[in-house]
């Protein structure tokens, strides 16, 4: 069970978020005037002095100086947010009619974009905070104080939000008061109804330290039993990776479409692998297939079981030779998932499995190894210790 101090540092990482994102401000008419690139940002969710929701937009470097919007009539854009996009669109100064600012938002993890938009919609459907201040109160009214970030969600506002039935209908209504009847409506997001986070942990404590070692840009490979969740927890590594250079494969076909992926021979570009090492080269060397290579910067693999040492060390290989870089498998992270007490690799005739921690530079390429060791699956402890007797071989018919 994670503790009191890491749960309550997850829901304060739900109110930043960090990606790339384009300032794009239009003119009232919806046209674009000018755009900035930002490679790295950060949004944060919080108050001002006047408890008004705000968003805060911090550039990369000393020189960057942050940037405030209110939230209060913003207009969220979510249809690609399963992508790592998403978009923003805030009026200036929260004065309709004098045009907006509009946030491109990519790149962003998909699991953390989802958490920042679920935060940043129950924040504004329970407690948005009183609306602009006129010019006169800001003229005379004191100093702005610094911004505060948000407070976590309280189980208060969890409750408010649970009795209205549609919360997110306050965010589409609000645009519309100002409209006549003969303006078509201007909101662009359907109603729905607002989840509710689980009160349940989503990862273990095994699981976390899985994801922190993954988020520090460790190469690793995590193991367990079938029912200890490493398919759960593999779908969750990926929604917490930008999805740029986060590439996903597996061993099958089918393993792969679990996890939305490809093939790990179709990433690689070298057929089976059994030929030459030096035409392996020559086949990775393939415009569309190097550049892949090229790209990619983590390396998602599941059920390694399946694949063979062989294989294994002309990926390396070829991994360097591409990418022109002597670290291991070329400077790309690997995320390694399977069991090895399960499917071995597939193999012709008589001849004996070569298993993929057999291979020659597997251990410069897999420095972390971790076991996941609680089953999730089934909670009758008599029949868990019989499934891991069987699992390794010492079941007995007695």
């Amino acid at each position: 069970m994670p503790s009191s101090t890491e749960a309550a540092t997850d829901e304060c990482d739900d109110a930043e978020l960090r990606c790339r994102v384009a300032v794009e401000e239009l003119s009232p008419g919806g046209q674009p005037r000018k755009r900035q690139a930002l490679r790295a940002a950060e949004l944060s969710l919080g108050r001002n002095e006047r408890r008004e929701l705000m968003l805060r937009l911090q550039a990369p470097g000393p020189t960057g100086r942050p940037r405030c919007f209110p939230l209060r009539a913003v207009r969220l854009f979510t249809r690609f947010a399963a992508t790592g996009r998403s978009t923003l669109r805030l009026p200036t100064d929260g004065v309709p009619g004098a045009g907006s600012v509009q946030l491109l938002l990519s790149d962003c993890p998909p699991e953390r974009l989802r958490r920042f938009l679920r935060t940043l919609r129950l924040k504004l459907a329970v407690a948005p905070g009183p609306g602009p201040a006129s010019a006169r109160a800001q003229l005379l009214g004191p100093r702005p104080r610094d911004f505060v970030t948000i407070s976590p969600v309280q189980p208060e506002e969890l409750q408010r939000a649970a009795a209205t039935k549609a919360p997110d209908s306050a965010l589409e209504k609000r645009p519309m008061e100002s409209q006549t009847s003969t303006e078509a409506p201007r909101w662009p997001l359907p109603v729905k109804k607002l989840r509710m986070p689980s009160t349940k942990p989503k990862l273990s404590e095994e699981q976390a330290a899985v994801l922190r070692m993954v988020l520090k840009g460790q190469s690793i490979f995590f193991t367990g039993s079938a029912g200890t969740g490493k398919s759960y927890l593999l779908k969750h590594i990926l929604g917490s990776l930008p999805p740029t250079g986060t590439v996903a494969t597996a061993s099958t076909g089918v393993a792969a479409c679990h996890i939305g992926g490809t093939t790990l021979h179709a990433f690689a570009g070298i057929g089976s692998g059994q030929a030459p090492l030096a035409q392996c080269m020559a086949l990775a060397n393939r415009p569309g297939v190097r550049q892949g290579w090229l790209n990619c910067q983590r390396l998602v693999i599941d059920e390694i079981s399946m694949v063979e040492a062989d294989f294994f060390d002309k990926l390396e290989a070829v991994a360097r030779a591409v990418r022109q870089q002597k670290k291991p498998f070329g400077g790309i992270q690997l995320i390694i998932c399977g069991d090895f007490l399960q499917l071995p690799p597939v193999t012709k005739g008589s001849q004996q499995p070569q298993f993929c921690f057999q291979a020659k530079s597997w251990r410069r390429c897999v420095p972390v190894i971790l076991e996941l060791t609680e089953v999730w699956r089934q909670a009758d402890q008599t029949f868990i210790s019989l499934l891991q007797a069987v699992r390794l071989g010492r079941g007995s018919l007695v």
